[in-house]
Order: C-alpha cells, then sequence, then structure tokens
C-alpha cells in the first residue's frame, strides 16, 4: 500500500480519478450527453462525500448546475451554485469564482440583471480587498461581467472590464476560459467600433473551445462571429456561420438555438424572404418559452419582417418587444426599438412617430 494512502485513508489514484471523470462530465455537458454527465458527476459526488472532499463535493454541485441550465432549469441551478458556494466557505474566495459566475448567470437568464451586475462587482471588489485575484477568477469574472453590461445597456463599463479581460489572456492557460473570454469580449469590441480586434478574438474564441471539445461553447463562438457578419452586411458569411451554429446547437441547447434563428430570421428578411423570416421567429418563439430577453428579439423580429405585410401586427409586435426589453433591463435594445416604432409609424403619424422618438431617446440617456 502507498504511504499516503496509509496517511489520508483514500486510494492514491482518486484524486486523478475524480478530476478525469469532472472533464468528461464537463465535455458531455457541452455534447447534450446529460445522462453520461449526471452518471460521472454523480460518481464523483458520492466519493467525494465519501472522503471528505468537500472541493470535489463543491465542483460537482457547479456541474449538476450547469446540467440543469442545459435544461432550463434555472432555479435548480441557481440553487446548487449558491450550494458550491457554501461548500467553499472555508476556503479561498477566489476557487467560488466559477460559481458566483454561475450564480449571476441565473439571474441574468431570469431578467434581474441589475442584481447579477451586484453579485460580480460585489465579488471582484472582495477578490481586491482580500489580494486574492487570481487570473482564473478574475477572467472567469469579468467575461461574464462583459455580457451582463452589454445587454444592461453599460457599454461603456462593458468595454473597460474587456480590455481588462484581454490583458488577462496571457496569464491564462484555460482554454475553455480563454474561450468564453474572446466570444464576450467580441461583442465589446464591435460595440466600439474595434472591428479587426473582434473578428481576431472571434476566430481565438473557435480555436480554443475547439481545442477544449466543447463543442456548445463553440457554437457559440460562431453565432458571436454570425452576428458579426449579418451586421457588417455580409449575409451570405452570416448564414453560414449561423446554420453552423444551429447545427451544434440542435436538441443541445433550445436557448441558444432561438438566438440563432432569430439572427437567422433577420438575415432572410435582410434578403427579402419574409415567410422563412417568419418562420424561424416561430421556431424561436417555440423553443424559448422563458427568457425574456430573447422573446423580446423575437417580438422585434416579427414586427419588422410584419412591418410592409401587416402594419397593425407588426405594431404590436414592436409594443411587445419594447415592454419585454424594459422587463429583462435591456434598456438600448428597448430604446432601439422605439425608434424601429417611430420609423413605422412616421408616414401616417407624425405625432405619435415622434412621441417614439422621443421616449428610445430617453432610454439612451439614462445609460452611458
Amino acid at each position: 500500500m502507498h504511504p499516503d494512502e496509509l496517511q489520508t485513508g483514500r486510494p492514491v489514484s482518486l484524486l486523478p480519478h475524480l478530476d478525469l471523470r469532472l472533464l468528461e462530465a464537463r465535455v458531455a455537458i457541452s455534447k447534450n450527453d446529460l445522462a453520461e454527465a449526471l452518471q460521472a458527476v454523480e460518481e464523483v459526488a458520492r466519493r467525494a462525500r465519501r472522503y471528505g472532499l468537500s472541493d470535489y463535493e463543491a465542483r460537482s454541485e457547479q456541474l449538476l448546475a450547469l446540467v440543469a441550465e442545459r435544461r432550463g432549469e434555472i432555479d435548480e441551478a441557481l440553487g446548487r451554485y449558491q450550494r458550491a458556494q457554501q461548500l467553499r466557505a472555508r476556503e479561498p474566495l477566489h476557487v467560488r469564482a466559477d460559481a458566483v459566475a454561475g450564480e449571476a448567470r441565473c439571474h441574468h437568464i431570469k431578467g434581474d440583471k441589475t442584481h447579477a451586475i451586484y453579485l460580480l462587482e460585489t465579488f471582484l471588489h472582495a477578490l481586491r480587498q482580500e489580494s486574492l485575484e487570481d487570473p482564473d477568477a478574475l477572467i472567469r469574472i469579468r467575461t461574464t461581467m462583459v455580457i451582463t453590461y452589454l445587454e444592461a445597456g453599460f457599454h461603456r463599463r462593458a468595454a473597460e472590464v474587456a480590455e481588462e479581460a484581454l490583458a488577462l489572456e496571457a496569464r491564462v492557460k484555460d482554454p475553455a476560459r480563454l474561450g468564453a473570454m474572446h466570444n464576450m469580449v467580441a461583442r465589446s469590441l464591435i460595440d466600439n467600433g474595434q472591428i479587426r480586434r473582434a473578428e481576431e478574438s472571434l476566430r481565438k474564441a473557435a480555436y480554443f473551445y475547439d481545442l477544449a471539445d466543447l463543442e456548445l461553447e463553440s457554437g457559440r463562438a460562431r453565432l458571436a462571429r454570425g452576428i458579426f457578419l449579418k451586421e457588417r452586411g455580409r449575409l451570405a458569411q452570416a448564414r453560414k456561420e449561423l446554420e453552423a451554429a444551429r447545427a451544434i446547437f440542435d436538441q443541445a441547447s433550445p436557448l441558444d438555438e432561438a438566438r440563432v434563428c432569430n439572427e437567422l430570421a433577420a438575415v432572410a428578411r435582410e434578403k427579402g424572404d419574409i415567410d422563412e423570416a417568419l418562420s424561424l421567429v416561430d421556431t424561436a418563439t417555440t423553443l424559448n418559452p422563458t427568457n425574456v430577453g430573447e422573446r423580446a428579439r423575437s417580438a422585434r423580429e416579427r414586427g419588422l419582417a410584419l412591418s410592409d405585410r401587416d402594419r397593425r401586427n407588426a405594431l404590436a409586435s414592436l409594443r411587445e418587444a419594447i415592454d419585454l426589453f424594459i422587463q429583462a433591463e435591456e434598456r438600448i435594445e428597448a430604446a432601439v426599438t422605439h425608434a424601429y416604432l417611430g420609423d413605422l409609424l412616421a408616414p401616417r403619424h407624425q405625432k405619435q412617430a415622434m412621441t417614439e422618438y422621443r421616449k428610445g431617446l430617453a432610454l439612451f440617456e439614462v445609460r452611458t
């Protein structure tokens, strides 16, 4: 018997075995093989409890939370991320970064971006106070902050945090983290007109996710690149990237697939294929019954597609989108939708159109 086994009472090969099983579970989740993932995670959790390995039990909780996210069971995921933090309460603060980011993401999905930002900023402040600014923890928190700030309309702050995240790249070795960072940072770079840097970040995101063999995240990198290409008017290339992303998300992540369908609908609309656009919006709506922000995008895309065909329903869809964007705390998107609504009203109702433009401007004024 190995001396370490005599001293600790556990097999010397136990920890490497548990690490391997957790990695296998992570890749299985990304491939949507949730049954295989659960089998691996439950084995790790059981053996972690047997040998008093709270770190491995906490990591198991985080993966179980991720499984719940994939299933759309956000409240269960939220509870598991919180329990993972409790299991690590006696450990250094920075090891809770993944669980804190997951908790914030759940609040974000539920529409409470204000609380998500509060959690992330509070945790980052605590890391600084305790001089525990571990690169992996910082990049995890800042990556989550970029997307949350962007969708809440804090574009300037998103750009600042994106730069801070990029500065950490050379200090981080985990390809999955680097892929996530580049995927989110690219959105801020695009928003600030730094197109070449954005394209480079998107290429790196796809590379790192492929390297980590995490297919779902690779799909998100393709989604981000598809959105980038669409916004530059490169519709054929955008459609190719978006279709590739959709193939990855098919039956694996309904919310991600809904986002792809909304973006594909916009591409179809720009090309004049209104029937295809409306069909894609219907698919997105079916795939996503709960996420408020994505429902808002579906409603807006439906309104834009109907603008030349069914003015009454187009107006109703745009107004629905505004209400949903406000509910999701995406005020800039609501402002943009007010502008679309004003454009649709302007030919017949100039006074109402001006009212919509003013409402949109008012929403811009309360965000930096």
